[in-house]
């Protein structure tokens, strides 16, 4: 879990600047996300994120492209979020 400034806006700036990955497809799907939806959710849903976040990036683009789903179940819930919001984009 990271720290959470106790400013809202620092918190997004900071979900946004950490969901850049250097991946267009992951960019696609988190950055987005983070800008669109992330400050929709709840604290804990927030701190799922920023869990995902921490993980390797060839696992969130795999969970996210369907080929596979992460073992803790806040991340499967965070992984189905961003998938349908990047769902709802591409329509």
């Amino acid at each position: 879990m990271t720290e959470r400034p106790d400013d809202t806006d620092k918190f997004l700036a900071l979900a946004r600047w950490r969901s850049r990955r250097g991946m267009l497809e992951l960019d696609f799907f988190l950055v987005g996300f983070a800008e669109e939806r992330l400050p929709q959710l709840g604290p804990a849903e927030q701190d799922a994120y920023f869990a995902l976040l921490a993980c390797e990036d060839i696992d969130i683009h795999a969970w996210l492209t369907g080929r596979g789903a992460p073992a803790e179940s806040r991340l499967r819930a965070i992984v189905a979020s961003i998938r349908d919001h990047a769902a709802v984009r591409r329509t």
